[in-house]
């Protein structure tokens, strides 16, 4: 349903139906890269997208590199559309409800950047 969209240039449906119901990390990562230049927002939002669903536990053989990958392309997407320190805070809250979640945190642990942002942005 998420492909479907995304080729129709259904971005917003695409992204409801990312919200609703899983989509594959890997599929959200490569729209992510895919989209940064000429739909970055859509593109950041789907690599959020990647890692919720990550951290959600809906993600299988999931690897360092897919979530170090989908970390960069959501702020890659984000500095396009001039909004990196709000990505980094979407990051950091997305993390803080999954406490129970340390495969990611773990992996971005090492991203000092996501915990220097001032979380009052």
């Amino acid at each position: 349903m998420f492909a479907a969209a995304k080729d129709a240039k259904l971005y917003g449906l695409a992204l409801k139906l990312a919200q609703k119901s899983p989509v594959d990390h890997r599929t959200l990562s490569r729209a992510a890269a895919d989209y940064t230049e000429t739909e970055p927002s859509f593109a950041q939002n789907c690599g959020l997208m990647a890692l919720y669903w990550i951290c959600a536990g809906r993600a299988f053989d999931v690897t360092t590199s897919e979530i170090l990958t989908a970390y960069d392309l959501t702020l890659r997407a984000a500095e396009v559309v001039q909004s990196r320190d709000a990505a980094l805070k979407q990051i950091r809250n997305m993390l803080k409800g999954f406490p129970q979640e340390r495969l990611v945190t773990g992996v971005l642990a090492r991203a000092a950047e996501l915990w220097l942002v001032d979380p009052s942005v």
